[in-house]
Order: structure tokens, then sequence, then C-alpha cells
């Protein structure tokens, strides 16, 4: 499973709001995990399933008080996950579990 991330773009808004996009959730346990946990904290606003691949993905949003609170409720993310910037490029910040690896 992969886990991605992106803040809205600040002309949009003046919020720190992000969006997460989980891919590859490998089968409906799992996918009512992930939405268990994370349904309380974010609004979900889509979801979906690939039949040929047999998995699903799961789109939310939230806001955050500042970029701090962001980055540090990302590192205690229990997966993987990479932010992304407004181009598309992955940023050089270790979030989720690629976070804890590199501090253990």
């Amino acid at each position: 499973m992969k886990a991605h991330a992106w803040k809205v773009d600040a002309r949009y808004t003046e919020q720190h709001k992000y969006y997460i996009q989980f891919n590859e959730i490998p089968g409906k346990r799992v996918f009512n995990r992930i939405l268990k946990e994370i349904k309380t904290d974010w609004d979900i606003f889509g979801d979906g399933f690939d039949k040929h691949q047999k998995n699903y993905i799961l789109l939310a949003t939230r806001e955050f008080e500042s970029k701090e609170k962001w980055v540090e409720w990302a590192r205690n993310f229990p997966y993987d996950l990479v932010e992304y910037t407004r181009d598309g490029k992955p940023k050089s910040t270790r979030l989720g579990t690629n976070y804890r690896r590199k501090a253990s």
C-alpha cells in the first residue's frame, strides 16, 4: 500500500489543508481498517476499487492549524507516506514509517 499527500494551493485557501490518497490497498479488511483509523479526523471524499488489480483507493482531506502540526501528524503516520509539491515532485521530508526507519 502507498499513501501520498499534498497541500491545497494557498491561492485557494488560507488554511493548511491537505489531501491524502491511499493507493493499492490490498483488500476490504485493510480498507476498512484505514477508514476506521482516519474517519474521525479526516473528511473522506472519494474511494474506489480496481477490479483488475483487486485493490482499493481512498481519498481524504483535513485542515491543520499549521504546517508544523501537519508534519507532526505525518511523522507519526503508521504507513509509508510521501508528500508532493504542487508541481507533483516528491518532497525530501521523511514521513510515516520512512521517518521512523531513519530515526532508529
